[in-house]
């Protein structure tokens, strides 16, 4: 077939398959290679005495041509005189060469295998020693020297294949030899190329690019008979800071079938890059099949991993637990982007942490995380690896956005650390997708979407926390498993924390299916630490059993705009929404400055939470939004008095509130004589006629009802105290079906001797106990 201007082979693309297989290409390329050699042998029929095949005088003109291209100042009357042979041990042993030549050899090993390339023969010079691959000893006492073009080599020129087991040390030499040049670019060429690893295996040079002709293509892979092993990329000893290192378009493959006995840091831990400290590294378009502690680990500053896809493969794994972060990055201005990462035959345990980052400036966005315990955790810097690059302490100015993270404990997870000056901020949650499902049991911390973490016996906390703003991030879990316990409950997005904290800004975050608390504030007891200065803001609980908490040690809060919503009235009673928002401000005396204002409910019927609208301070300790104490509620506004009008018609009740007045129709003030709220209107059934009565006493702070259709949160109910009760009111607080809840005084507490059948059948009505002023 003729070939077109376009489709011919180019120097250019022979350049691409590398010199090592230029001769070779262009026999194929002008006839096949059996037809372009002949049948008899290569010295013969190719490398210029004149006789034999026919089409050797187009391959020294192609090849002369490739020399060329390959070495800038090869002129044209050199590359003439260019010798050719199979492989590198023929070129050892030709006697004719002579210093000033040039060959090109067509292998390394044997003709075709990839490892050929271009050498200049020149004498011997002290200090250019025999490394394999960039200078071979000629028998005749002469030098031939590896010519090279753009700092490129190939690892196939320094002697790696894929027959062996083992080519650390071609790979090693490769990097020696550029890091002679002051940097340059290994190709991996298509292949698997086994490597037995070490504790340390592979020194790291600066200015040096690994890369590989496509991802799927060129795979480093451990051998099977390695065994435990430490790191096969590391940095050197002593330790040196290192510079634009990269790797590129690679497999790297732990290879399941290596049977490893132990896990543990620093000696076998399996890493397939420790970085050291230096700067602009980068990871890019790399796949890691990995079972070790960290793919990458480093502290690294100015450094990019994008692109990467990175698995954790545990299948016939024989060990137990133990950490795991894939990348450990602590530095400053790096960027972790593009990424994915997950975990596959989990047949021993989840692999702990995904990504975990600290330091100042670094952002981690659009990352896949699936199948960790863990998914991003960020921390400030604490450079106790740094002896050569030692950061400002504290964490200013990371990101972590819009990743979607499916795990099986936390999503996103904030350390503050123990520095003793710095603080940690600002950071910005914003924008991801976190899925907590639950699928590992027994997790030594709560489930949380995105949490702080709470000091331990172990990790002490005292770097304080300045401007984090968590908004636009879904967090769904998977198993709604119900528990509004603080501490052990379920979380959504949860400050749980013993250090100071200023300055959060959660908004407009969807937090769905969570049974326990949606949003969580909390000083840990015994810490003098405050949380101040706090935004929840347009948030949405969706199926969330207790959406906001806020508890000790919290001030300055503005909780607004917030949605509350549940779809279905669930079977079990205790699983349903009972309080949108919880505090404990009369056991918490010192907590001051709320506004709770222009949140929305919107829930099945039959469910209907606790919204606190005015001041319950002298009767509920589950609330005391004091006006002295800065609290300001819907109907709990500054001012000498707040005035209601009478309801608009008689089907319909009005709740008057400690301190609030209401205009009767007869055009008089009135208020409650008690600090209970009072309730004007008629308690019916939904039939609009039939009496209200109780079903079942259930305790003292809860009882079924006959029909609650017609109840709300914040109304009073009269019982019967002088005969059954020995309270004259039950405050509604949460109504679930046909069970109405309190939290507020005595609620239904039983006369001495009563019984709870002796309760069923009472008639409720609504407490009204006003005075006139």
């Amino acid at each position: 077939m003729k070939r077109g201007l376009d489709d011919r082979m180019t120097r250019r693309k022979l350049l691409t398959l590398g010199a090592a297989g230029a001769a070779a290409v262009t026999g194929a390329w002008i006839g096949g290679s059996d037809s372009a050699l002949g049948s008899g042998g290569v010295a013969n029929s190719v490398y210029g005495n004149g006789s034999g095949n026919g089409n050797a005088t187009g391959i020294r003109r192609v090849a002369e041509e490739v020399v060329q291209e390959y070495a800038v100042g090869v002129t044209a009357q050199l590359a003439k005189r260019a010798m050719f042979a199979d492989h590198v041990a023929a070129m050892k042993i030709m006697d004719d060469l002579e210093e000033g030549g040039v060959v090109v050899t067509l292998g390394y090993y044997e003709r075709g295998d990839g490892g050929g390339g271009a050498y200049s023969i020149s004498a011997a010079m002290a200090g250019a020693a025999e490394d394999g691959g960039s200078v071979h000893n000629l028998q005749n006492g002469l030098q031939a020297k590896l010519i090279v073009k753009d700092n490129t080599i190939d690892l196939k020129q320094f002697g790696g294949r894929e027959s062996i087991p083992d080519n650390v040390p071609y790979i090693q030499k490769g990097l020696n030899y550029l890091d002679s040049l002051n940097g340059g670019y290994l190709i991996i060429p298509q292949g698997t190329f086994h490597v037995v690893a070490k504790n340390r295996t592979i020194i790291l040079k600066s200015n040096v690019t690994v890369r590989g002709v496509h991802r799927d293509l060129s795979i480093l892979k451990i051998h099977g008979s390695t065994g435990n092993w430490g790191e096969l990329f590391t940095h050197p000893v002593p330790n040196k800071v290192l510079r634009n290192i990269a790797f590129k378009q690679l497999t790297l493959d732990c290879n399941v079938d290596n049977a490893v006995t132990s896990s543990a840091a620093w000696t076998s831990h399996r890493t397939f890059f420790n970085g050291g400290e230096g700067f602009n590294y980068i990871l890019e378009n790399l796949k890691v099949i990995a079972n070790g502690v960290w793919v990458f680990r480093g502290d690294v500053n100015n450094s990019t991993f994008r692109d990467c896809e990175i698995v954790y493969d545990f299948d016939r794994f024989p060990l137990g637990w133990f950490d795991i972060s894939a990348l450990w990055i602590a530095g400053e201005n790096n960027h972790i982007a593009n990424n994915l990462f997950y975990s596959r035959n989990r047949t021993t345990f989840t692999p702990e942490t995904c990504i975990e980052f600290q330091g100042h400036n670094s952002h981690c966005n659009d990352n896949i995380c699936l199948g960790f315990t863990n998914g991003i955790l960020v921390t400030p810097s604490t450079s106790y690896d740094n002896n050569l690059l030692v950061l400002e302490p504290g964490g200013r100015g990371c990101k972590v956005c819009n990743n979607t993270i499916e795990s099986s404990n936390k999503g996103i997870f904030l350390w503050p650390m123990n520095l003793p000056e710095g603080h940690f901020g600002p950071v910005t949650i914003a924008g991801n997708s976190i899925v907590i499902n639950d699928m590992q049991q027994g997790h030594a911390e709560p489930n949380a979407g995105i949490d702080v973490k709470l000091q331990t016996p172990t990790w002490v906390q005292t770097t304080p926390i300045r401007n984090v703003t968590i908004h636009d991030n879904y967090i769904e879990y998977r198993t709604r498993s119900v528990s509004d316990s603080l501490y052990s409950g379920d979380a959504g997005i949860k400050f749980y924390i013993n250090v100071e904290a200023t300055g959060l800004d959660i908004r407009h975050n969807t937090i769905v299916n969570c049974g326990g608390n949606g949003i969580a504030l909390h000083v840990d007891t015994g810490s003098t630490s405050w949380i101040r200065q706090v935004a929840l803001t347009g948030n949405v609980f969706k199926n969330t059993k207790l959406p906001i908490w806020v508890n000790r040690n919290v001030s300055r809060v503005l909780i607004q705009g917030n949605l509350f919503q549940q779809y279905e009235l669930y079977t079990a009673e205790p699983d349903n929404m009972k309080q949108t928002i919880k505090t404990l401000n009369n056991s918490h005396t010192s907590n001051a400055d709320y506004q709770i204002k222009d949140n929305e409910i919107s829930c099945a019927p039959g469910v209907k939470p606790y919204y606190p609208i005015y001041d319950l301070s002298d009767i509920d300790n589950n609330s005391g939004y004091k006006l002295s104490r800065g609290m300001v509620l819907e109907q709990n506004t500054p001012g000498s008095s707040m005035l209601l009008e009478p309801p608009p018609s008689p089907g319909v009740t009005t709740t008057v509130a400690k301190g609030q007045y209401i205009r009767r129709l007869d055009g008089k003030l009135y208020k409650t004589k008690f600090n209970y709220p009072s309730t004007i209107g008629s308690l019916k059934a939904g039939d609009g006629t039939t009496n209200v009565t109780i079903v079942r006493w259930i305790s003292s702070s809860k009882l079924e009802v006959s029909d609650a259709s017609n109840m709300k949160p914040n109304e009073a109910l009269a019982l019967d105290w002088r005969n059954l009760f020995k309270s004259a009111v039950f405050y509604v607080q949460a109504v679930t079906g046909n069970v109405i809840e309190t939290y507020a005084g005595q609620g239904a507490l039983r006369q001495d001797g009563v019984t709870p059948e002796q309760v069923a059948g009472s008639v409720l009505g609504y407490y009204t106990d006003l005075v006139e002023v």
